[in-house]
This record gives C-alpha cells, structure tokens and sequence, in this order.
C-alpha cells in the first residue's frame, strides 16, 4: 500500500511539474487600427460581410455593393450602424463590433477616399 501511494504521489509531483505557464506566451489583445482607413480592404469587407446579403442589386434597398453606392449613403450608413438620429440600427442580426464601427465613420471623416 505504501509503495501506491508513494507511486501516486510521485506521478502527481511529475505531472503538474511539467504543466508551466510562459509570460511572454501571454494573449495579446487585439488592437484595432481606424484611421488612415482604406475602402477596399477595411470598410468594404465589413459592409460585404454584414449589409450586402440583403443590400445588394435586386435586393433589400439601398444597394451597398461596391464604392459608389456606399460612398453616396456613406452618412447613412453609419447612423444605421450606430442607431442614431432616428435610423434603425443595422444590422438586424446583431450589432457591428465598436470596431468596424469605427472604422467606418472614420473612413467617411476622413473624405471617404477610394483606395
């Protein structure tokens, strides 16, 4: 009996020395860019990802397919996204994160550019 337990004693020592936790193997948060914001590879893959499935050509109006049906309801878009000033909010699947929020209404602050 007593060389099980010094066994099992031995094999739990041996086990949870082995389990170690590295600092520098910590989680990093993400960290969200939203200025300087480009259309073609931030703003547009939010609004393909989340709007387009219904807000597309022959779909639910307004057409959010490609830069200048976007750029033309860009101040609309962002009080949808918001639900602001009296817009539904949007999407009705659940709401953009505070980044892709971000970034969008930055895109439109700082001249909605084409790049």
């Amino acid at each position: 009996m007593k060389n099980l337990i010094k066994t099992i004693l031995i094999a739990t020592v041996i086990v949870l020395g082995s389990c170690s936790y590295k600092n520098n193997e910590s989680i990093k948060p993400t960290v969200c860019v939203d200025t300087l914001v480009s259309f073609a590879s931030q703003v547009n893959p939010i609004i393909e990802q989340n709007c387009t499935s219904c807000h597309k050509s022959g779909g639910t109006f307004p057409n959010l397919q490609g830069y200048d049906n976007v750029q033309r309801r860009r101040v609309n878009i962002v009080n949808s996204i918001k639900g602001e000033n009296g817009f539904t909010k949007m999407p009705p699947s659940g709401s953009l994160n505070s980044c892709e929020i971000n970034k969008i209404a930055n895109w439109v602050n700082e001249g909605f550019k084409n790049n």
